[in-house]
C-alpha cells in the first residue's frame, strides 16, 4: 500500500486550486476525514461537488421549464374555454380576405384620385386625401367581413355618433363649417 502523496501546496493554495474556500477544505477534513495532504483526493472531491451542483442546477431548470409549459397549457385551455383563443388558420384566412378588400379599395383610389388632385393646392390635396381615406375606412367598416371585429364596431359607433351630432366623419367638426 503506497503512502499518500504529500501536498506541495498550502491549504490556501489548495483551496484556490480546487475552487473552494479554506473553510470548506477544513469541513471536508473534519466531517469526511479527507486527507488535505493528498491534493488529488481534494481535487476529486471538489469535482464531485461541482458535478452535483451542476446536476442540481440543470434539474431545477428542467423543473422550471416543465412548470412553465404546464402553466402555458392551462392558460391556452382557459382561453379556448372562454373563446378568447382564435386558431391561427382562422386569423390567417381573415387576413387574406381583409387585405384583398383593402387592395381593391386602393385600386379604386388609384383610379380616381389623380383626376381629383390634378391642379389642386397642397391644402386642397390634403383635404381630398383625408376624404378619400375616411371613405375607404367607411367602406371597410361596412363590409360584411368586418361585422364581428372590435375596431369595426368602434368605427361604426363613432360614425353613428357623428351622424347624430351632424359632424363630419373626417374632421369631427359640424358639417356646416366643413362645406
Amino acid at each position: 500500500m503506497a503512502a499518500p502523496r504529500k501536498s506541495k501546496h498550502s491549504q490556501a493554495e489548495l483551496a484556490k486550486l480546487a475552487g473552494v474556500t479554506v473553510k470548506t477544505l477544513r469541513e471536508w477534513r473534519d466531517n469526511e476525514a479527507l486527507d488535505l495532504n493528498d491534493s488529488a483526493a481534494v481535487l476529486r472531491r471538489a469535482a464531485e461537488t461541482q458535478k452535483k451542483t451542476a446536476d442540481s442546477e440543470s434539474l431545477a431548470a428542467l423543473k422550471r421549464r416543465k412548470l412553465l409549459m404546464e402553466c402555458r397549457r392551462i392558460e391556452l385551455q382557459i382561453q379556448r374555454e372562454n373563446e378568447n383563443f382564435i386558431p391561427w388558420e382562422s386569423v390567417n384566412q381573415d387576413a387574406h380576405v381583409f387585405f384583398s378588400i383593402l387592395r381593391a379599395c386602393f385600386r379604386q383610389l388609384e383610379g380616381f384620385l389623380p383626376e381629383v388632385l390634378n391642379g389642386l393646392s397642397a391644402e386642397a390635396m390634403g383635404r381630398e386625401l383625408r376624404k378619400a381615406f375616411f371613405e375607404t375606412q367607411e367602406k371597410l367598416a361596412c363590409h360584411r367581413f368586418m361585422e364581428n371585429h372590435a375596431e369595426t364596431k368602434r368605427l361604426r359607433k363613432e360614425f353613428e355618433r357623428c351622424d347624430k351630432l351632424n359632424l363630419c366623419h373626417e374632421c369631427r367638426q359640424p358639417k356646416e363649417q366643413t362645406l
